[in-house]
């Protein structure tokens, strides 16, 4: 994960953090939903992919809070449960 949203939040930069974090929230919400989206046959090949997005998207839950920012953190972490579930 890139370090830069911690960067502008130890700044002060609160709102470029945010930004940063949702940015790559996107990206990486976008390749698990490419990853769920696929058959089950294709899908299983991918845990390892998913599993790493999902570690990504944990970590920015994990520093958006840290620096406050509970409604984002909530939206990311909600979103890794659901995915999570999906691979019970």
């Amino acid at each position: 994960m890139s370090p830069i949203p911690e960067i502008y939040y130890r700044a002060g930069a609160v709102a470029k953090g945010n930004k940063m974090v949702e940015i790559l929230a996107k990206v990486y919400e976008d390749n698990l939903n490419y990853y769920f989206s696929l058959p089950a046959k294709f899908s299983d090949n991918y845990d390892n992919e998913k599993q790493q997005n999902l570690s990504v998207l944990h970590r920015l839950a994990v520093v958006s809070k840290q620096f406050n920012q509970t409604q984002l953190s909530k939206k990311i972490e909600d979103y890794v449960n659901q995915k999570i579930k999906l691979m019970k």
